[in-house]
């Protein structure tokens, strides 16, 4: 996979590869938002969600889904024994028990 950024040291930023054109950004960018209009949050919390874990509204514990697509309703949910839609998030589901993010 090719990087069209890099990442600045100690900060939050990245900087522009210097041999990248903007149409190739723009069309990156194009095909990651697609992404998370698909899978109905942003792609890091998608992300971190799988990693670390996730809290559901009725206070619980902390809680590692796995990932299931509905090819029915078109939606991805978080499964673990029960089910939650990924869309939810900050509805029914947080990446923090405190719901602070």
């Amino acid at each position: 996979m090719s990087r069209l950024t890099e990442k600045v040291k100690n900060t939050d930023d990245y900087i522009k590869l210097p041999t990248k054109d903007k149409q190739e950004f723009i069309n990156k960018l194009g095909k990651l938002e697609d992404l998370e209009e698909q899978i109905g949050c942003p792609l890091e919390v998608f992300v971190k969600a799988l990693k670390e874990g996730i809290y559901q509204e009725d206070g619980g514990r902390r809680r590692f889904p796995f990932i299931e697509y509905n090819s029915a309703t078109d939606k991805f949910f978080f499964g673990f024994g029960t089910y939650c839609n990924v869309e939810d998030y900050k509805k029914t589901w947080f990446l923090k028990e405190d719901r602070s993010e």
